[in-house]
């Protein structure tokens, strides 16, 4: 999902910096994102703070009307790819 070994890592960088005190849970989940809930760290200046984590493009539901056409995407067909 969208919290892989990568976004673990930038939220434990934004817990060891006092940017925030811990990561609670979803707040939302989107087709592009995943928000979630963080406490208030030192450095927030006492608000608590939302984490807004992009998904893949291969997390995407119908990902293939979402992406085909798109140049970016030119060499992929998305919409007959593999879901893994």
């Amino acid at each position: 999902g969208a919290m892989d070994p990568r976004v673990r890592l930038q939220i434990s960088k934004a817990i060891n910096n006092s940017l925030i005190d811990r990561c609670n849970g979803v707040v939302k989940e989107g087709k592009e994102a995943i928000v979630y809930h963080a406490e208030e760290g030192e450095k927030s200046e006492g608000f608590d703070v939302a984490i807004k984590v992009f998904k893949r493009i291969q997390e995407f539901k119908q990902r293939g009307m979402y992406v085909d056409g798109d140049p970016r995407y030119l060499r992929n067909k998305f919409s007959q790819a593999s879901t893994r």
